[in-house]
């Protein structure tokens, strides 16, 4: 419980800092924590719905949100295989 109220405070502190801080550099810095914090926790999102995908069998779902998996990648700038490199041949499963 304690760890979701700092978590809470962060942010408005974030949100404080980018709407209001006299600082332009203040605000963009803060700006982009917020940017950073909130794309990484919609790619957990992303990848927990990718797995989840893949447990239950559901190819066509599994491709297309491995698809929506490498835009976020090209957004985060985080450093990925394309799809088809990024699973494994059976002969490796």
């Amino acid at each position: 419980m304690a760890t979701g109220h700092l978590i809470r405070q962060a942010n408005q502190f974030l949100e404080h800092h980018a709407s209001a801080d006299p600082d332009a550099d203040v605000s963009i810095q803060a700006l982009e924590m917020l940017r950073n914090i909130r794309m990484g926790d919609l790619g957990k999102l992303l990848r927990s719905r990718l797995d989840e995908a893949k447990r239950s069998g559901d190819s066509a779902g599994a491709v297309k949100l491995a698809e929506e998996e490498d835009k976020h990648f090209k957004w985060t700038s985080d450093i990925q295989l394309p799809f088809f490199l990024r699973v494994p041949p059976r002969f490796f499963q």
